[in-house]
Formats: C-alpha cells, sequence, structure tokens
C-alpha cells in the first residue's frame, strides 16, 4: 500500500531547532493560514520522576502551583494576561511530564512567552498557595473516585505494573499527597524546572527571528542547573494472567483486557499500532463486529495501543449489561486467538495501515495540535526524525510482520483483566479464561439544487481533505413527549444499515477511507457527515447519500443500537455531574422538551419501536427540512455537479411534520431549591435561570455573559476557587433552543463548603444585575470569544456544522460580521440588561446533589 498522500505534503518541513546558552531547547513550526499562535513548554518532569516521594502527587500539584503568581503577575494577573489577548492557557500532568501552552492569536504571542516563562521558571509558590491548594486538589481526588472510568483506568494499570511507577495515579495517592510539605515541594520546582530540562514548543503565524528574539528574552535569562536522573524501576516480565474485580454504585458494566508492550521507539510499535486498529477501530473491526453485531455482547468496545516512553499496554476497553462479564471475556480471547492464529484479509490491512496515516494527519489539523505532535517527538520520542521513520515502518509491514509482532507480545500469561460491575451484581464464579483581523477562509456560497435542497459550498486550499454534513430540524420539539431520544436514535441508523450495504459494509467502506460515517443529534437539529482526502470524495460522498436518501430499519440494528443508547444514558447516571445535569434540566424544565436531552429517557427507549424510527425518517428527512454543507479542498463546479447527480432528484412525498404544542418555560415562583442526595464524594451544586434562544437578537449578550462566568480569568472562578479554594471547578454552561433555554451556574466542592459556594453564586449575580463589570472584566471576555471563534474556524467539521446550522435556523449563513458587531455594541448597561430579565433570583432554581 502506498501513502495516500505524499510524505513531504504529509509531514512538511522539519521544523526549526535552537538551543539557548542555558540549555532550553527551542522549536518552532509556521503555519500562516489562521493567524493563530501555539506556545508550549514542555517539562521533562512527571508522576515517575518524583524519587522518594513517587505516589505523592508532586508533579501535579506543581502544576496547579505554579499558576498561583510570580513576582511580576499576580494569580489574576497571569490569566487576565493572556486572557487580555483572546487566548486560552491550560497545563496538564502525565507519567513522563509537565505541559504549559497558550493557544491564541498570533498578535498575543509575546504576552503567552512572558506567562509561561514567568510560571515555569520564576514562580513563587508561597506557604498559604500550597495550604489552600492541597484542599482543591484533594477535592479533584475525590472527583476521580466518583468517575468510574478514571477508577478502572487507574486499577489497570495498579495490576499491569507491579514495580514501575505506572502503577501510581499521577494525581497522587490521598494519604501520601496529603504529606507533602511546603519544602518539597519548592526543592522538587527548583530541582526539574530548570531550562536545560524543558523544551519551548512554538507553532503559527510568527516569523523565526520573532520566535527565537521572545525565547531568548523571556527564558534565556534563567541559569541551567546540575540535572540528577531520577531512578525509574524497571517493570519485571508478567508470566501469569492478573485479574480484578470491582465492584461498584454504577448500572453498566466495565471491562478492560491489557497486556504490556515495549514503548513508541520499539520496532514492533507501528505493527502493534496497526494491530491495534483491525481488532478494534470502528464498527467495521473484529471485535466490533464479533461482540456487538454477531453476539449482542456488549454496548461498545475498542482497542488501543498506549505507548509512553519505554513500555505500554495493549489496551481493550468495554462497556455492556451487568452479568456478561463471563461471556465477554471468552468472546474477546476467542476473537484475539483466533486473530493472531488466522491473521486478517489484505482489505482489512490496508484500511488499518491508512488508518495510522490518517491519525497522524488529524493530530496535525490544528497548530495546538501540531505544536503538540513536535513536542511529542522531542520529549516522549527523544528523535526528531520519528514521524518520517515511524511512516516507513508502516509503509514496510506485512501482514506477516504485524501477526509476528502481535504473537510476540499479546498471549494468556501477560493478560491483565480488571472489570467493575454494579454493587448489585452477584459474585460470579472465576471464569476458565486584541484582536486584529486575520487570514479568514473564504464564505459559504449557498445554492440550491434543483429539488429545493440548500446547499452551501467553501472551497479551501490547503489542507487535504473535504467535509461532507448534512443536517435536519429535530431535538425535542420534534418528537413526541413519550418517545424522546427519537431522532439521536434516527442518526444513529442511518449511519448503519442501507439498501445497498449492511452496518458492517458501511463501517467497512468508510473505515477503508481511514473515515467514517458519523451521526450527530443534539436539542434542535440531527444529521450525518463524514470528512475524507480529496482523492476520496466521490466514495465518501455516495456513502452520505446511500445513507440519507436509502437507510433501511432493520429490527436486529434497531434493538441493537437501542441497547448502545440505553447504556449511555446509565453511563451518564454514573457520573455524578453528568447525573447532576440532567437532573436540573428535568426539574427546571418539567414538560417543556428541553427536559430531558437528546438521548432521551430510558422508559421512552424501551418502548420505541423500528417502525417509529421509519416513520419519523419519513417526515423529517426530506430536502425541505435540511441543509447540506461542504468545506474543505474540492473543485466547486465537480461538487455542485455531483451533488445535483446524488441528492438532485431526491424528493419526498411525506406530509409535513408537526410538532406537538409545548408549554414555554415557566418561571419558579419565588425562586425554588431542590436538595438531593446519591453515593457520591463531593457535592454538586447548581443555579439555573430562564435564557434566551439562539435565534434571538440578546443571543450574543448571554454568549458574553457565560463567557464571564467561567474560566480562570472569571471573577467568580477567582474567588471561589483561587483565593478561597472553595471548589475544584466553577462556571457557567447554556442549554438552548431557537427561542428559549437555560443558563446555569455549577460548582463541585465538599458538603460543608455547599452554602458558600451558593452564596459567592448570589453574590456575582447580584454585582453583574447592578451592572458593576469592569471595562477590563468586558473587553477581555470579547476578545476571548472572538479568538475561540477563530481557533474553531481551523477545521473543515467546525465550518461546515456552524454554516449548516445558521441556515437550518433561518439565520444569516456567513454571520461572522454580524455576530462580531454583536459582540462588539455590548457594555456594562447591555449585560446588566440582560441578567436581570433573565438569571432574576426569583426565576431561579437552585439544586444541590450531596453525598448519601
Amino acid at each position: 500500500m502506498s501513502l495516500p498522500i505524499s510524505s513531504e505534503q504529509l509531514l512538511g518541513a522539519e521544523p526549526l531547532r535552537r538551543v539557548l546558552p542555558n540549555g532550553l531547547t527551542v522549536f518552532f513550526a509556521p503555519e500562516y493560514n489562521a493567524g493563530l499562535v501555539s506556545v508550549q513548554v514542555w517539562v521533562k518532569t512527571g508522576s515517575i520522576h518524583e524519587g522518594d516521594l513517587l505516589g505523592s502527587g508532586l508533579s501535579h500539584y506543581l502544576e496547579h502551583m505554579v499558576f498561583k503568581g510570580t513576582a511580576k503577575y499576580s494569580c489574576r494577573g497571569l490569566t487576565q494576561a493572556v486572557q487580555r489577548t483572546g487566548a486560552l492557557m491550560n497545563a496538564y500532568t502525565t507519567f513522563d511530564r509537565t505541559v504549559f501552552h497558550v493557544d491564541g492569536p498570533a498578535e498575543g504571542a509575546e504576552t503567552a512567552f512572558d506567562v509561561l516563562g514567568e510560571m515555569t521558571l520564576r514562580a513563587t509558590i508561597s506557604p498559604e498557595d500550597t495550604a489552600r491548594e492541597r484542599d482543591v486538589i484533594l477535592r479533584e481526588i475525590d472527583m476521580r473516585d466518583d468517575d468510574p472510568d478514571s477508577l478502572l483506568s487507574e486499577t489497570v494499570l495498579a495490576e499491569a505494573f507491579h514495580v514501575h511507577p505506572y502503577s501510581l495515579p499521577v494525581i497522587g495517592l490521598r494519604h501520601a499527597f496529603s504529606q507533602v510539605t511546603h519544602a518539597q515541594l519548592l526543592a522538587y520546582y527548583r530541582a526539574r524546572y530548570v531550562p536545560n530540562n524543558m523544551v519551548l514548543v512554538v507553532a503559527g503565524a510568527l516569523a523565526p527571528e520573532t520566535v527565537f528574539a521572545f525565547a531568548q528574552k523571556y527564558f534565556g535569562e534563567a541559569p541551567a542547573s546540575a540535572l540528577g536522573a531520577p531512578h525509574v524501576p524497571e517493570e519485571p516480565e508478567q508470566i501469569a494472567p492478573r485479574r480484578r474485580v470491582l465492584f461498584a454504585d454504577v448500572q453498566v458494566l466495565r471491562g478492560s483486557m491489557a497486556w504490556r508492550i515495549p514503548g513508541m521507539r520499539h520496532v514492533d510499535a507501528p505493527a502493534l499500532d496497526v494491530f491495534s486498529m483491525l481488532l478494534g477501530l470502528g464498527l467495521s473491526s473484529r471485535l466490533h463486529r464479533r461482540l456487538h453485531e454477531e453476539l449482542g455482547l456488549v454496548h461498545q468496545i475498542d482497542a488501543s495501543n498506549w505507548t509512553p516512553g519505554q513500555t505500554g499496554l495493549f489496551w481493550l476497553t468495554y462497556v455492556a449489561d451487568a452479568g456478561r462479564r463471563n461471556a465477554v471475556e471468552a468472546a474477546v480471547c476467542e476473537t484475539v486467538e483466533k486473530a493472531l492464529r488466522e491473521g486478517f484479509s489484505e482489505a482489512e490491512f490496508a484500511k488499518a495501515r491508512r488508518a495510522c496515516v490518517m491519525a497522524f494527519l488529524e493530530s496535525r489539523k490544528t497548530v495546538s495540535g501540531f505544536a503538540g505532535q513536535i513536542g511529542a517527538q522531542a520529549v516522549v520520542v527523544g528523535d526528531m526524525g520519528y514521524p518520517s521513520l515511524y511512516l516507513d515502518r508502516v509503509q514496510a509491514l506485512t501482514l506477516d510482520v504485524v501477526r509476528d509482532a502481535a504473537r510476540r507480545h499479546i498471549s494468556p500469561d501477560k493478560l491483565t483483566y480488571v472489570a467493575m460491575e454494579p454493587s448489585s451484581a452477584e459474585v460470579p464464579a472465576k471464569p476458565e479464561t486584541a484582536v486584529s483581523s486575520a487570514p479568514a477562509p473564504a464564505p459559504f456560497e449557498e445554492v440550491r439544487l434543483g429539488n429545493g435542497l440548500r446547499v452551501l459550498l467553501q472551497p479551501v486550499r490547503g489542507y487535504p481533505k473535504t467535509h461532507y454534513r448534512i443536517v435536519f430540524h429535530g431535538g425535542g420539539y420534534r418528537e413526541p413527549t413519550n418517545r424522546r431520544g427519537l431522532c439521536a436514535m434516527l442518526a444513529t441508523l442511518m449511519a448503519r444499515d442501507t439498501a445497498r450495504r449492511t452496518a458492517a459494509q458501511v463501517a467497512e467502506a468508510a473505515e477503508t477511507l481511514g473515515a467514517s460515517l458519523q451521526e450527530t443529534s443534539g436539542n434542535n437539529s440531527f444529521g450525518l457527515a463524514i470528512e475524507v482526502l480529496r482523492s476520496d470524495a466521490d466514495a465518501g460522498r455516495e456513502l452520505l447519500a446511500d445513507a440519507v436518501l436509502r437507510p433501511i430499519f432493520t429490527e436486529k440494528t434497531f434493538s441493537r443500537e437501542r441497547d448502545v443508547q440505553r447504556s449511555s444514558l446509565q453511563e451518564d447516571e454514573d457520573d455524578v455531574v453528568e447525573f447532576g445535569k440532567r437532573r436540573l434540566r428535568e426539574l427546571f424544565f418539567g414538560a417543556h422538551p428541553l427536559a430531558v436531552d437528546h438521548l432521551g429517557r430510558e422508559p421512552d427507549l424501551n418502548a420505541m419501536t423500528v417502525e417509529e424510527v421509519r416513520a419519523h425518517h419519513a417526515a423529517l428527512v426530506s430536502p425541505e427540512n435540511g441543509v447540506l454543507s461542504v468545506s474543505g479542498d474540492f473543485d466547486r463546479e465537480a461538487v455542485l455537479s455531483a451533488l445535483e447527480k446524488d441528492f438532485g432528484a431526491w424528493s419526498s412525498s411525506a406530509p409535513a411534520f408537526v410538532p406537538p404544542s409545548r408549554p414555554d418555560i415557566e418561571p419558579a415562583a419565588g425562586g425554588r431549591r431542590v436538595d438531593e442526595t446519591r453515593s457520591c464524594e463531593q457535592a454538586v451544586v447548581f443555579m439555573g435561570f430562564p435564557d434566551t434562544g439562539i435565534a434571538c437578537e440578546d443571543y450574543v449578550a448571554g454568549q458574553l455573559l457565560d463567557e464571564l462566568l467561567s474560566g480562570m480569568a472569571s471573577q467568580l472562578f477567582v474567588s471561589v476557587r483561587e483565593e478561597r479554594g472553595l471548589a475544584y471547578f466553577i462556571g457557567a454552561n447554556r442549554v438552548n433552543t431557537l427561542r428559549d433555554g437555560l443558563f446555569y451556574l455549577y460548582a463541585g466542592t465538599v458538603p460543608g463548603q455547599v452554602e458558600v459556594v451558593l452564596e459567592a453564586m448570589r453574590a456575582e449575580l447580584a454585582r453583574m444585575r447592578s451592572g458593576e463589570f469592569t471595562e477590563e472584566e468586558i473587553s477581555s471576555g470579547k476578545i476571548r470569544l472572538k479568538v475561540a471563534r477563530r481557533m474553531s474556524a481551523q477545521t473543515p467539521g467546525s465550518r461546515a456544522l456552524n454554516a449548516a446550522l445558521n441556515a437550518l435556523y433561518g439565520m444569516e449563513v456567513n454571520r461572522d460580521a454580524w455576530w462580531e458587531h454583536k459582540l462588539d455594541a455590548l457594555d456594562a448597561a447591555a449585560l446588566a440588561v440582560f441578567t436581570q430579565r433573565y438569571l432574576r433570583e426569583d426565576a431561579g432554581l437552585t439544586y444541590v446533589l450531596k453525598p448519601q
């Protein structure tokens, strides 16, 4: 198989590299298309480097602490400086590195260099901040304990690694973390956060001389330091299978099966990547077809190849109904053993190799992803030639090479198996086995096909893929009150069986292109999308047309996908925050369609029939009810001609669907409060209010208000989390239809601080109702929204979705100028009016979810 695109196009020129006199390595990759830049500092220290304090979470603790301020910037000053430019700043810690990144407009790049240099090299780290942040991280640990997926992953690592520090959570063990002193934290910072232990990566719209000048100015004065090499013990070879079963307050069975493998530098790594894709990538993979399609044992199953550093895991995960653990394990083992014994077809092999290339291309879609890939090459792999080497190794693979590599590392005696069952399940027997204008893509052109279907076209050169998306009116207003989730089910089934292909053949055809036929559904719409290389556009477009025009709804597929949708609901029930959000909607909206999210409710799903889905398709999927958008690398005339051929003869004789009448939102007179309990460690509080709709004139005012109540620079976040340490997370969110919605604040805290957090929320809303906004606050919020919009426009999928929904909802397709005009016109008085009108205390609902 040859690559679908040349290595030169795929990789481009190698990034520029310079080492400063103090040992800091700087990489720069120019990318001028979007006027954006990503500045990232990769510190070569993570949880495996904590020496005598392994398991204490020192690295993660330090990641938090460097945000607390420097001699030049206060805690709030750091975030305000970044957000004043419209950029976003964040960080993460993992086993072998800590990464700080700022993504934003190129004209704000110097601020990014300044702030990141201050944080990483000149952080203050006071005893008072250390004590305060300890409480915040303890709450974060409690949150992890409320997350079934995190607990399952940590248990897999603890069972697979008995000696290597991968066995210990990055955030730290609670008892070990609680004993960390300020002196230990400061000593770790001074030893590890030194320029000769860092890599600075920059990608975006800057001149090389500017990048290296900023690097020298903001990082070059810090002295190099002698670096010790923390001992990282090697894991001895596993000689027998390992097994552990957890029982928790969950509704569905989760399971993981893992085999220890070498790291990404090993010659077998590309072969194992391909093997993981053959087994578990997409709907046409062996595991999905066997366990989901044929046996109906699981709702979800996939495979991945986790290869950090020198060792990793070949990892399978699944979600299934309780009580099926033994059957699933046996079926997985049988499927894997058969693959190792009999191998795969050439068609499957070509698809998997292509998927490796497409995954690599996907990581370079944004400047942030591009910079992240360079950082990984420099810090994790340690060789900038790795991408070319990796692609060459993938290119050289054969089926026999892949199978031989898999046989070397994946065997029954090296299996680690962990499952999490609902507590109620019986224990089974052991189984036998300021923003300036920036370059922007051209506006969308609207064309109508002969049948009236609206088509939006946006040719954009440079990124060699084309995105096709079609959307239809849908959501709660277009579902019967006792069949919520019907549009989501319809979207799913449209992407499965058609008159020309079975569901397995659809998945096979899409994944052979390195793509997938993606179904989407939400509060107001549903649809399908596919993104392919330009050379594969005809095949991708034909798959989309087939799904829209010729779906067939079989009882077998419907039954299987209904189980998957039901399982997704149950997974949300297991997550305390997601449960709280769903419950808030139920309590706030009552009979209004927004009371239920797009996935519906279990009783409605249980009563749903395939005939109802078929009828819903006939009622909603028509040229008059949809919009098709195309963005990316394509020839306008050729695509328009092809769309007329594929969709032009489409017509619908079904009568227009008339949604049942719905009441408007009725505010809770005098305000209302509901307190509930469940099995969890943390408390989650919500404060909800009526909101405007997407198509309303004052929607943009709500966007700005949402921004001012969210993020690290918001006064609410700084007051509640940074200064007082009352909550681990706090912010705002919105749920909207075209004409109404819900605006809510939410926070996670300890039960004893619930009332204090609620009072802080009330005080902040009172400030906003009185119009006490600062000019800096409003200006910074506007800049952040503009930059976020620019960053979203980097991908053809995002552009196609936004344009299609604008057209579907009756708004201007290319509405960026309108939106920016509305945003610029907002001032303190306008925001106060919005807050007074919608976020009134007498119209609010307070919902508190606490541990039992």
